[in-house]
């Protein structure tokens, strides 16, 4: 994408990890939590640039987060580098809901799984 959208992803998990404290979790909860923020930043890139860009442009933003083939969504997005600094700021802006969030769950659940 604008940088490397799996790059942030696995930065976002790691932030996870090391601020809450949840490095003990095992690898099935580690890769529970890592899809979590994938998915999360996916609907997120959804929403900010789906009422931003021509349906059909939508719809190929949407088959290659599916499939998680960043270098197609980096084509469709390179002609559209007005929306960069908005859509990067609303993914900063809902991981740190998320952080909450989770950082919430694993309160309530005594340190349980993220998921």
């Amino acid at each position: 994408m604008y940088y490397d959208l799996e790059q942030k992803i696995e930065d976002y998990s790691e932030e996870l990890f090391s601020d809450l404290g949840l490095a003990s979790l095992s690898e099935d909860d580690k890769a529970d939590l890592f899809a979590r923020v994938q998915e999360h930043l996916h609907q997120v890139i959804v929403e900010v640039l789906r009422p931003l860009l021509p349906a059909p442009e939508i719809t190929k933003m949407k088959q290659s987060l599916n499939q998680e083939d960043y270098h197609a969504l980096d084509l469709v997005l390179a002609a559209y580098p007005q929306h960069k600094e908005a859509m990067e700021a609303k993914i900063d802006e809902e991981f740190e809901k998320l952080k909450l969030t989770i950082a919430e769950e694993q309160k309530n659940a005594g340190f349980g799984t993220a998921a």
